[in-house]
């Protein structure tokens, strides 16, 4: 089992969050090439078809961490494990 978060995004989809993802084709290779998912990308489209906004899907309990370069990309975000809180 694998537990990927989708910050941003409602219940069953919208919200502000990247909200579209192809979760069949990583699923398949994993059960017929034995290839656990690692990375998944979230997209958000508009009313075009035009993606918006990218975000890396984070295998729980890592989150997406923004390293530098385009805000609504996928490549500027890294997986990272969270933070302790403060004392």
């Amino acid at each position: 089992m694998a537990f990927f978060l989708a910050p941003g995004v409602q219940h069953c989809g919208g919200g502000s969050g990247a909200d579209s993802v192809d979760l069949l084709t990583p699923l398949q290779r994993w059960v017929e090439a034995g290839k656990r998912p690692s990375d998944l990308v979230a997209e958000k489209r508009d009313a075009t078809g035009r993606v918006t906004l990218a975000r890396p899907l984070c295998q729980y309990p890592a989150i997406p961490q923004y390293r530098a370069g385009d805000p609504a990309a996928a490549a500027s975000f890294t997986c990272q494990p969270p933070k302790p809180a403060p004392a």
